[in-house]
């Protein structure tokens, strides 16, 4: 009698613990208007299933394919003898809680005209399965990736799933003409759940993180019209990539391959957040930028807010090309589907925004050195378009064909009000030998100058008259104080 009192007890602590936040939460509501129909973002959770080549061979259907020791001595799997192509079909495999998102990801090898290719498939209940759907291959990566856990490997896109709690995968081989098999030593399908599916809405943990959420607001972003990582839920502890900074040249475009329409677009960044810093071990997002379909843009990288003047954070979107440029990513698949006019405009505004933010003419094609992954990260110098597509600086399809076919359309719009900010540091006034208008000195960060209307200006001691074009490194640029009324 005495212990079922004491279990009584605690339990009677929980259930009045419980009953008071609830109660909180209810006088909230009434309370504080912006409380109803709004709440916290949930937290992101995820875990990996791991198989090395020997774990895949004591498990799953194996259709033309075997393990076998590879060149390293550890099993792998590969076709079997004399089999040009084969398919591994995984188990069917219960997750520890439903999730919204999962990627594949492995180490392997496949010789030139050789191949591997991944599909995925989801259940909620381990009966009713979902249709097989491919895994794209994501090459929006970042620099370092050699240094991370994920070094080696091919990625996969994430796939998403509708509160699926197993799931299936499946790897089709294929040798070249010269009989060479690919083979895959290790395959990881990190799941991950940023819906909150792990986490009863009336849970004690739930209801508290809402009152948290009321009591003290995420901070908003430091740009205008963006969506914080606050905001959108980033779990800042999950943050492990340090900030370094350079000046961006380039602007490029991509797209993420998830759900077009998506009905939660800031899950879907929780979800590529988690992916990116702890699935793969790069410590961030990929991205500096990322567009939903409604128009919102979303804070990616951490530490723009936090750059150095004429600086901006360096991303992991663009192997080869972070260093040096901004990438924004469109949430969807635009390989089939068009962006949503909403879409456009939100690129249109954002180009335009950073274009004069850090002086990238929209239709210029300024001098760039990029780093050659194919060779040794060996430098490249050239021209190519200031504001481009990922497939103009790597063989990938991204950012679909219908995406790219409105980067002409985001250059022409972003040139309409592209119109430079420069940094005044000196109000000293001065005079040029060419008239006797008062200038600034100011701060000037590689700009082109493209047409300045019908103003005279001096540039290192140089006039640049109307229609003139120079660009330079770093030097101080004296705009003419506006004409009083009259003049």
């Amino acid at each position: 009698m005495r212990e079922a009192l004491n279990i009584f007890g605690r339990g009677k602590k929980k259930y009045l613990l419980a009953s008071a936040v609830a109660a909180i939460s209810l006088v909230a509501a009434f309370v504080y208007p912006g409380w109803r129909g709004s709440g916290p973002p949930p937290k992101t959770i995820g875990a990996d299933s791991v198989k090395t080549g020997a774990e895949l061979g004591q498990s799953g259907n194996m259709q033309d394919t075997g393990v076998r020791a590879g060149e390293t001595g550890k099993d792998v799997l590969t076709l079997a003898p004399a089999h040009g192509q084969g398919v591994y079909t995984s188990d069917k495999l219960q997750a520890e809680y439903p999730f919204n998102a999962l990627g594949l990801h492995w180490l392997g090898q496949a010789p030139a005209g050789a191949s591997i290719t991944a599909e995925v498939r989801f259940s909620q209940d381990g009966s009713s399965w979902g249709k097989w759907q491919q895994v794209g291959i994501d090459d929006d990566v970042p620099d370092f990736i050699d240094k991370t856990k994920s070094a080696g490997e091919t990625v996969g896109e994430l796939v998403f799933a509708d509160k699926a709690r197993f799931f299936q995968y499946r790897l089709n081989l294929k040798g070249n003409s010269s009989g060479q098999a690919p083979q895959v030593s290790r395959l990881t399908a990190s799941y991950i759940d940023a819906k909150g599916y792990h986490q009863a809405p009336l849970s004690i943990a739930a209801i508290a993180r809402r009152v948290a959420w009321m009591l003290s607001p995420p901070q908003a972003s430091a740009e205008p019209g963006i969506i914080s990582r606050a905001q959108w839920g980033a779990d800042e502890s999950l943050m492990t990539w340090t900030p370094e900074y350079a000046q961006p040249q380039k602007i490029i475009v991509h797209h993420t391959v998830t759900q077009d329409w998506d009905p939660d677009p800031a899950a879907t960044v929780r979800s590529i957040y988690y992916y990116h810093a702890v699935s793969l071990g790069w410590g961030d997002i990929g991205y500096n930028y990322l567009i939903d379909p409604y128009g919102n843009v979303y804070e990616g990288r951490a530490g723009g807010a936090s750059a150095p003047p004429g600086q901006s954070v360096i991303a992991g979107h663009c192997y080869g090309w972070n260093s040096g440029s901004i990438g924004i990513a469109a949430l969807g698949d635009y390989d089939s589907t068009d962006i949503t006019p909403a879409m456009y405009n939100a690129f249109v505004w954002l180009i335009t925004q950073k274009a004069n933010q850090f002086c990238i003419n929209p239709q210029g094609s300024d001098y760039f050195v990029h780093y050659d992954p194919f060779n040794n990260y060996a430098p490249v110098g050239g021209n190519p378009p200031n504001i481009l597509g990922h497939r103009d600086a790597y063989p990938t399809d991204c950012p679909g064909d219908m995406l790219y076919a409105h980067i002409p359309g985001f250059r022409a719009d972003a040139a309409k009000n592209y119109r430079p900010t420069i940094r005044i540091v000196d109000q000293t006034p001065t005079t040029t030998t060419s008239n006797s208008r008062p200038l600034l000195y100011a701060d000037f960060f590689g700009c082109s100058i493209a047409n300045p209307a019908s103003i005279s200006m001096t540039l290192d001691g140089a006039d640049v008259s109307a229609g003139s074009t120079r660009t330079i490194t770093y030097a101080s640029y004296r705009p003419p104080a506006p004409l009083a009324a009259g003049a």
